[in-house]
């Protein structure tokens, strides 16, 4: 907190054309990846088998991941169950059959160890899940412009859903052009940074409705500019204490965590970083202005909180 004694004074709205072309860039190759290259999907998505083994004793989980890379079948091995019940879920190669890999993974496994379950994940279920999560994250931008629209204003609700879609976006071309495998964990990740950044966002909308009122002359890029200083501190704060959590599940969490962790660990990064260089400069641009946000003040739903009422 001792670095945060005084409020800055960085000139954000002066560096939107940069950080527009920035992000222009970005979006444009993620959206050329996605476009050309795709995405690694998952098991979840692509469908394949699932192995329920029952193990005799501890197995050695490197050398069977070793191994099942060594057929080139896309794998995760888990272990569910303190008493020796793990879980393989495989994405094979075409020509083998599910029965076969059955065989040989109970080869790997130690003496007297068996496979109790060979399930099949269908390819059709797998598609509805990935239809139905893009359909979520539709309705969460839609749901975004919706929402901030009616509580702020309504270039606050397109910039904010812009915002949004930059966010995933970007998320989505690390994962292409890394290869990193895309599963249902990494749409969740996903879905949770949208949440993530607009709730970043919304606190910086919310003291910038506030200044509005407060300092009557200042102009939008001033007003847009202290809110998001006024606001630097938490933001920094946030983002930091998140992401000491998010490394230590990338580097401690293993394979089964790894789409998940880097998935929130792009998307916290770039989701502040539209926070606090693209949402309100956005906004800007569309042509935000302070009679259309001051003449909504009449309105309980859209009145500004106390702290802003000394105007």
């Amino acid at each position: 907190m001792e670095l945060f004694k005084k409020t800055p004074n960085l000139n954000f709205m002066a560096q939107r054309v940069w950080a527009f072309w920035l992000s222009g860039i970005l979006v444009a190759v993620s959206a050329l990846l996605l476009g050309f290259k795709g995405l690694n999907l998952g098991l979840d998505f692509t469908g394949g088998v699932q192995l329920t083994a029952n193990c005799a004793s501890e197995p050695n989980y490197a050398n069977l991941r070793a191994y099942l890379a060594s057929l080139k079948v896309v794998a995760s091995v888990q272990r569910v169950s303190a008493e020796g019940q793990l879980v393989i879920r495989a994405k094979m190669p075409k020509g083998m059959e599910a029965s076969e890999l059955a065989a040989k993974v109970v080869k790997q496994l130690p003496a007297k160890s068996r496979i109790e379950q060979v399930a099949r994940i269908g390819g059709q279920a797998s598609k509805q899940m990935l239809l139905d999560g893009f359909i979520a994250a539709i309705i969460a931008l839609i749901g975004t412009i919706i929402y901030v629209a009616v509580r702020f204003e309504w270039h606050f609700g397109l910039a904010a859903a812009i915002a949004l879609f930059h966010d995933p976006m970007i998320i989505l071309g690390v994962f292409s052009v890394t290869g990193l495998e895309f599963d249902l964990i990494a749409l969740v990740a996903v879905l949770t940074i949208i949440g993530y950044s607009l709730n970043d966002t919304i606190v910086i909308y919310d003291r910038a409705r506030e200044n509005f009122f407060k300092y009557p002359r200042l102009d939008a890029d001033a007003v847009l500019n202290l809110s998001v200083n006024q606001t630097l501190s938490r933001t920094i704060m946030l983002s930091g204490t998140t992401l000491a959590v998010v490394v230590s599940m990338l580097v401690l969490g293993g394979a089964l965590l790894k789409g998940f962790s880097v998935a929130l660990l792009v998307g916290i990064i770039v989701g502040t970083y539209s926070s606090v260089y693209i949402a309100g400069s956005l906004a800007l641009t569309l042509g935000l202005s302070r009679a259309a946000l001051t003449s909504r003040a009449d309105n309980w739903f859209t009145r500004p909180s106390s702290r802003g009422q000394d105007y």
